[in-house]
């Protein structure tokens, strides 16, 4: 089926089956090159599904979820395949919820959730920006505190908003009971 994609693609046959050996050696399948794709288990599918798209050597690769159901030696094998794509300026438009397979392969990134764009840009761009965390800290003592600010300044963060060592009782008792403060 992988000739095939590359024969309806433009292909001569010789360049489709040797480009088709190729990709299914590289993905670890090649073994099961003469079997039916229908044979396949779903992890297979994928890979096999991977090697169509790739067979042709398209400039454009649209690709949803396309380490779904492989495991993590073919997810990565999968993951290099598209790195390599990325490498020869090929554009690609993945959709996927694994961010860390995002962050290894793609430039640029849209967010979306239910249907609407929540944000949108250069993926260095928008892991540059500041990040802010409040937290509180049960039994941090000054020492700590100071150690830990001292930490963070080596880092290039700064520490903002320091709550002072010693509280009140009544601010110890919200903490233990968990009550919300008037």
């Amino acid at each position: 089926s992988v000739v095939l994609a590359g024969r309806l693609n433009g292909l001569a046959k010789r360049d489709a089956q040797r480009r088709a050996g190729e990709l299914l050696e590289r993905l670890e399948i090649g073994h099961a090159a003469q079997r039916p794709a229908g044979a396949f288990s779903k992890g297979m599918g994928r890979r096999l599904g991977i090697a169509q798209c790739l067979v042709h050597d398209p400039d454009i690769l649209v690709l949803d979820e396309p380490t779904s159901g492989l495991d993590p030696v073919a997810s990565d094998l999968v993951v290099a395949l598209l790195r390599e794509q990325k490498a020869r300026g090929k554009t690609m438009l993945i959709s996927s919820h694994l961010l860390g397979e995002i962050r290894d392969i793609c430039d640029d990134i849209i967010i979306l959730a239910h249907g609407q764009v929540i944000i949108r840009g250069s993926l260095d761009a928008l892991l540059a920006q500041e990040a802010s965390v409040d937290m509180r800290l049960r039994g941090a003592t000054p020492a700590v505190l100071t150690e830990l600010d001292t930490w963070l300044k080596a880092h290039g963060v700064e520490m903002t908003g320091r709550v002072p060592s010693t509280r009140s009782l009544a601010e110890l008792y919200r903490e233990v009971v968990k009550e919300p403060e008037l």
